[in-house]
């Protein structure tokens, strides 16, 4: 069975991936992503994690590879996405609305 990319954690990040699973103030993707990790490093494969965790196997392998990139910092936030771009600046919406805005 594939486990996917190794996780080693440092007592500092163990320390710290469960402050996270532990806090009453981050958003629940981040305490996942803390406890992907967490997982991870216990040796549990993609699919066992997914299934203790609810998610899919593709989810938890690239939180663990992020992790395995970049660290902590890795897991902190989503990366940017693409989007359709504004066609209209905010200083034309205030324009439009009549709202007066004084930079």
């Amino acid at each position: 069975m594939n486990l996917g990319t190794p996780i080693s954690l440092t007592d500092e990040q163990r320390l710290e991936l469960e402050r996270r699973v532990r806090s009453q103030t981050l958003d629940v993707r981040a305490v996942r992503r803390a406890r992907i990790v967490l997982l991870a490093a216990d040796g549990l494969g993609n699919r066992q994690i997914g299934r203790e965790l609810g998610i899919g196997r593709i989810q938890a392998g690239c939180w663990r590879d992020r992790f395995a990139a970049g660290g902590l910092a890795a897991i902190a936030g989503d990366l940017p996405r693409s989007g359709r771009k504004p066609r209209i600046d905010a200083a034309r919406i205030y324009q439009l609305t009549g709202i007066h805005f004084w930079p």
